[in-house]
């Protein structure tokens, strides 16, 4: 069976953006940018796709354990060391994903036929899926404007990631979003930090906001980005070894990059 990623167009409140995005406004003054991770860093470590998963198969009847459902979401290309790049991007990447997931579908005796219509449910239970924002994020973000920073995201998420960010009242904080599924590649690599701050107008001060040591610490300081490690949760070892800054929390951030 081939899956093309055109399967959920038919859902009007699914469509995938343009890769571009808005590039930020060009100023006089030293151009200073900060770019923020979402999960696990603006919105609390979750279970998103595994549980988008599961709600979409419980209403197709399919009851299936978790741990398993966790092992199927694992092919997602940021997960999944098989990945080749540049991947599909944008709606195709949605059919890649969809691919992989198919074998899952047959263990679970999931009949081919229904193969499109659960995977649709799946990206409209994402799309719904509520995150909970950390509590001083949104008085970090606003701090860090008023100082001069201008604020991006730069996320591994699938091509959905804008509509949400508008649901939760969150896209008018960023000035560009760079989400790997969108362009091809995924942190740690370099060329989507890269593309990052080509879009960023090649800022002279660009700072890489995460919590992932691996991809948002390591991947962004070795692309020539400076790092604050927020949370410090697991990986401590690369985390200290790559981070200029460590720190609990966002509300940190303002204090760190004042005195750098």
């Amino acid at each position: 069976m081939q899956y093309t990623g055109l399967l959920c167009r038919a859902c009007p409140f699914l469509r995938t953006g343009s890769r571009r995005v808005i590039k930020p406004r060009k100023v006089n003054s030293m151009h200073k940018v900060l770019f923020w991770d979402f999960d696990g860093t603006l919105v609390f470590p979750n279970e998103a796709y595994s549980i988008a998963l599961d709600r979409a198969l419980r209403t197709y009847g399919q009851e299936i354990p978790f741990d398993e459902i966790r092992r199927c979401t694992r092919v997602i290309p940021w997960h999944n060391n098989q990945t080749i790049y540049p991947h599909p991007a944008g709606d195709a990447w949605w059919g890649v994903l969809q691919g992989r997931m198919a074998p899952c579908f047959a263990e679970w005796k999931i009949s081919e036929a229904m193969h499109d219509a659960v995977f649709c449910r799946y990206r409209e239970e994402l799309n719904r899926y509520e995150y909970r924002l950390f509590d001083d994020a949104l008085d970090t973000l606003e701090t860090c404007r008023k100082r001069g920073y201008e604020c991006h995201l730069l996320s591994n998420n699938h091509p959905d990631l804008p509509q949400i960010l508008e649901r939760m009242g969150l896209r008018e904080r960023f000035g560009i979003l760079v989400i790997g599924s969108l362009f091809g590649y995924d942190k740690p690599r370099e060329e989507l930090f890269r593309y990052a701050m080509a879009e960023a107008g090649e800022p002279e001060e660009a700072w890489m906001i995460g919590d992932n040591p691996e991809c948002d610490i390591k991947g962004a300081k070795e692309a020539g980005l400076r790092t604050i490690w927020v949370g410090h949760r697991w990986g401590q070892e690369t985390g200290e070894r790559y981070a200029d800054a460590i720190v609990d929390s966002l509300s940190e951030i303002p204090a760190i990059l004042a005195q750098k």
